[in-house]
């Protein structure tokens, strides 16, 4: 169970922000919402997308989130936060 990758942004304007999802995950955070204020802003005027991708029991989890939306993504307790170099099932 682990956390793939997280991008924030809007179409070509994409932040990776998977190492700040971690860090957060890591200081007890389990919701997320799509806030500048957490992950910046790569297209100013625009309305961005959070996308973050897991692992859990083998399965791989997508879930996005609009900015200003009330909606957000839950990620389960238990995932690992270091980077991985092979998804679990997948070839090396």
């Amino acid at each position: 169970m682990s956390i793939l990758s997280a991008t924030f942004g809007v179409g070509h304007a994409q932040l990776d922000v998977t190492e700040r999802v971690r860090s957060m995950y890591q200081k007890g955070v389990r919701l997320f919402e799509a806030k500048l204020s957490d992950f910046g802003d790569p297209a100013p005027y625009m309305v961005k997308t959070l996308v973050i991708v897991w692992i859990v029991d083998g399965k791989r989890k997508v879930s996005g989130v609009l900015e200003g939306a009330e909606k957000l993504i839950e990620l389960p307790d238990g995932l690992q936060t270091e980077a991985t170099t092979t998804t679990p099932g997948m070839p090396k």
